[in-house]
């Protein structure tokens, strides 16, 4: 049984469909999954605006495994990875004060980039974002995909998801990808015009 969130106390802009705003982002009904989708800063500051709470981190693997056993082409565009390069793998999930899952995190990195970058992906017991942040490693993210997934926990519903690059210096040295409950941000579409 799917419990009922709380709708999300950050505030609404007062037009739900700007002219800058991503096509992709635009599509979602709820306006608080198109301000997560849209935001460019720590997701998990905004996650915690939702819940109303800080939230729990729960790191599943944090794994070290070569770019061609990776398994996941968009990690390796985006990040140029080539060849035998080690990466880390990381799978976390964010839970509110009762245990709940309001998202699912995938994360690949090169090994060795830095050691602070290193660190931070070894660092179960904190989100990425705090973690580079508290190291003093700056980023600048920058998306790659928004959509419509699987829900990890429930298959059978679709939940939002954003893919983005974190960007230092060098170009792009981290990539994520999120998924956000439905019971916390609908991925429903508008229905379209006609």
């Amino acid at each position: 049984m799917h419990q009922t969130a709380p709708v999300p106390a950050f505030p609404l802009p007062l037009r739900t469909h700007s002219e800058s705003l991503d096509p992709r982002i635009a599509e979602f009904a709820s306006p608080a999954t198109r301000i997560l989708l849209a935001a460019d800063g720590l997701t998990t500051v905004l996650l915690q605006a939702a819940a109303q709470a800080s939230l729990d981190i729960h790191t599943d693997a944090i794994e070290q495994i070569h770019t061609d056993a990776l398994g996941d082409a968009e990690a390796v565009s985006a990040l140029r990875l080539q060849g035998e390069k080690l990466c880390w793998l990381r799978h976390s999930r964010l839970l509110t004060p009762d245990g709940a899952t309001i998202s699912f995190n995938t994360v690949v990195a090169p090994r060795a980039h830095d050691p602070r970058l290193d660190a931070a992906m070894n660092d179960p017991a904190q989100p990425l974002g705090f973690a580079l942040s508290r190291s003093g490693f700056a980023t600048v993210r920058r998306l790659y995909d928004v959509g419509r997934a699987r829900w990890p926990a429930d298959p059978g519903r679709l939940c939002a998801f954003k893919a983005y690059t974190m960007q230092g210096p060098e170009g792009a040295v981290v990539f994520v990808h999120e998924k956000y409950s439905p019971d916390w941000f609908s991925a429903a579409l508008d229905a379209p015009a006609g």
